[in-house]
């Protein structure tokens, strides 16, 4: 168990509690109107992400299954790395406007950067930096089992590029409909500079690891790695929802249904590989 992977832990820990702290702030202000923070929902959206990246952060830390919670790591660091673009585009905020902050507001007008999106900024940051972190412990780090697995690695591959390329559809499109120009955000090919670039990576993060995810070793890793993108996409997902029910004039997009569909296929490949992880293994062969 290398120190690098508790190091890893403690960020992704450090990460969450950060990011658990942001819904109380407010994101933004437009003159003396405060947009965003102080609503209890917003946490409710953030627990799929708070406990799965929490556990696999805290498992990292402890020593206890540590590819486990290496993969959660790899996986939803990867995906928030684009999270990380897209916020650093909305810090910009000479150039942009309500829209880009995907709150629901009817209409579109400027903002100035609240202590919240900043705060989320460095949050998703230290959350790449455990990211990077495990990637380099991942090697280093000694974890295996008997191989019951392995003959169903390639089914798992198959069914995880085809979640994966679903879930990199619903994140290009819009992930809210609106009565009212201006007042949803356009899906990501509409989107320019680091909010493009942002969607472009948390896509191609879904679809390559939704494949990548059934070749880690040992099984459990690939139980991990399929949780952290279900966690990432469930949050995202229900910030959507939560901005549709609070606007009388948005709506749930198809991005956000389809970004669903793609959370509960990631989700099922996950309690795959955990039922088949639990069934009892010969005598002597059990997971190191």
């Amino acid at each position: 168990m290398p120190v690098l992977a508790r190091v890893a832990g403690a960020l992704a820990v450090l990460g969450v509690l950060l990011r658990l702290a942001v819904p109380a702030i407010p994101l933004a202000h437009a003159g003396p109107i405060d947009l965003g923070g102080g609503n209890a929902f917003d946490w409710i959206a953030l627990l799929p992400f708070a406990a799965v990246v929490g556990a696999g952060g805290a498992l990292c830390a402890l020593g206890r299954l540590p590819r486990l919670g290496l993969a959660v790591l790899l996986t939803a660091g990867t995906a928030i790395a684009g999270l990380l673009l897209i916020t650093g585009y909305q810090l910009d905020s000479g150039d942009r406007s309500s829209q880009d902050l995907q709150i629901g507001l009817a209409g579109s007008f400027h903002y100035s950067v609240g202590g919240g999106l900043l705060l989320q900024f460095i949050a998703d940051a230290v959350l790449v930096a455990a990211f990077l972190v495990a990637s380099v412990a991942w090697s280093r780090t000694g974890m295996e089992d008997e191989g019951r697995f392995d003959g169903l690695r390639p089914r798992f591959a198959t069914a995880g590029l085809t979640v994966g390329l679903v879930a990199a559809v619903a994140v290009g499109m819009p992930q809210l409909s609106s009565s009212v120009s201006g007042a949803a955000a356009p899906g990501v090919l509409q989107q320019d500079g680091l909010a493009l670039l942002g969607g472009l990576v948390l896509a191609l993060a879904v679809a390559g690891w939704g494949v990548i995810a059934a070749t880690l070793r040992p099984r459990l890793a690939t139980v991990g790695a399929f949780a952290g993108l279900a966690a990432v996409l469930l949050t995202e997902a229900l910030r959507s929802a939560l901005t549709a029910a609070r606007s009388p004039v948005v709506g749930a997009g198809p991005g956000m249904i389809t970004e669903l569909i793609a959370v509960a296929g990631f989700a099922l490949l996950a309690v795959g590989a955990w039922r088949l992880s639990a069934r009892p293994a010969p005598a002597g062969d059990e997971d190191a």
